[in-house]
């Protein structure tokens, strides 16, 4: 199994198929599973993977358009704080700040773009408790 952990760093990517994607970074590198969210029907709506330690990253839906991006997210203790903190300063050259929103596993982001239009994420534990108690179950004594 896999320790759970703070992830400090990770990428996510915006996939077609959640579940066809994960499943090919499973049986082409080796990454192993260590949490998966359902979605509408019988698709995923997330799946976190992992190669190693500190080697993981986050599959969610999305539409890409031809444009594929990788996604760097950074943990840090507050998001919506630090993006508050963030809009209150003039916007320069390309840069911006995208309004905190909560995802179903209990996490808050906030898109980040610098002023040459490099973007990422800022996360923080969401503050769901229920969602908090269950993820916790989830993951008492490891995943994987």
């Amino acid at each position: 199994g896999f320790d759970v952990y703070p992830m400090p760093m990770f990428l996510t990517f915006r996939v077609s198929d959640v579940a066809g994607s994960a499943a090919w970074y499973k049986d082409a590198l080796g990454f192993g599973t260590m949490f998966t969210m359902p979605g509408d029907g019988e698709t995923l709506s997330m799946a976190h993977i992992r190669l190693g330690k500190y080697q993981d990253l986050l599959l969610v839906p999305g539409e890409t358009n031809g444009v594929r991006e990788m996604l760097a997210t950074l943990t840090v203790q507050d998001s919506t704080a630090l993006g508050d903190q963030a809009r209150a300063v003039p916007a320069v050259g390309l840069s911006s700040i995208g309004e905190s929103t909560r995802t179903p596993w209990n996490t808050v982001e906030t898109m980040v773009t610098d002023p040459d239009g490099y973007s990422f994420s800022l996360c923080s534990q969401g503050q769901d408790e229920q969602i908090g108690k269950a993820m916790g179950e989830l993951f008492d004594g490891g995943v994987g």
